[in-house]
């Protein structure tokens, strides 16, 4: 809603679907350094960008309905090694994005 009245809009996401996001109109797909590796636009028209950050070699989830490809387990599963590198992950390509955009707001889910 809020693109429709003219704000920029910006999804940071995992998902290996990012073009099912309702109103994508750009994606950016990150290594796990932050840099771009992949740039797609779906449409010309205005929309959301959605940013798909890198997966470390652990894919975290807080419940594990073993339909997730890759190596998951349950947040409170990983091993405080595997913790660590999904944070490190995070807050390297995360604060480069954020550092990029300078976002007036930040909703996190």
């Amino acid at each position: 809603a809020l693109h429709r009245i003219g704000h920029d809009v910006h999804v940071l996401c995992t998902d290996p679907r990012p073009e099912n996001v309702d109103h994508a109109a750009y994606i950016l797909r990150y290594d796990a350094q932050g840099d771009v590796t992949e740039s797609v636009v779906l449409r010309k028209t205005p929309g959301i960008t959605v940013h798909v950050l890198p997966r470390a070699s652990i894919y975290p989830v807080f419940l594990n309905d073993k339909q997730r490809e890759g190596n998951v387990k349950t947040f409170l599963d990983l091993t405080e090694e595997e913790r660590q590198e999904y944070h490190a992950l995070n807050v390297r390509v995360v604060g480069r994005i954020l550092h990029t955009l300078q976002p007036d707001i930040v909703i996190a889910q």
